[in-house]
């Protein structure tokens, strides 16, 4: 079995408080790793998708109950990055989704999540429900 470049875990409390956090995570690791195996470019996508996903969990999934945990997993392959956000929540449906045409202040986050990231997965099994986007490189 190969081993990932690079993989790391989070579990933070369904608190929007947290997503500065994990904009310098993304950030932290993309330096660590360096362009070549987290390019500059990829950086706003994935953060916006990572934020987006864990406002859903927060919002949706845990209905702003601040003690449930929302787990993120980021690991990084020789051609692709992948993140998983797990809530324990009962999941969505993935379906192509357009841009909200009104000015309602939610909606957008799965619409963004579609635009950045190149593969999406929803996963529901054992009472969790796990995000899967993949970025390839």
């Amino acid at each position: 079995m190969v081993m990932p470049l690079f993989q790391e875990s989070l579990t933070i409390y369904s608190d929007t408080g947290y997503l500065e956090m994990l904009r310098a995570w993304i950030q932290d690791i993309a330096r660590k790793l360096g362009d070549e195996k987290f390019p500059q470019n990829a950086i706003l996508g994935i953060t916006t998708s990572l934020i987006e996903a864990v406002n859903n969990a927060i919002f949706h999934a845990h209905k702003g109950k601040v003690a449930s945990p929302v787990i993120i997993h980021l690991k990084v392959e020789e051609d692709y990055i992948l993140l998983d956000v797990v809530d324990q929540g009962a999941g969505f449906a993935l379906e192509e989704r357009s841009l909200p045409q009104d000015e309602q202040s939610s909606g957008r986050g799965v619409f963004l999540i579609q635009h950045f990231m190149h593969e999406i997965e929803s996963i529901t099994e054992d009472h969790q429900h796990t995000l899967r986007m993949k970025y390839h490189l």
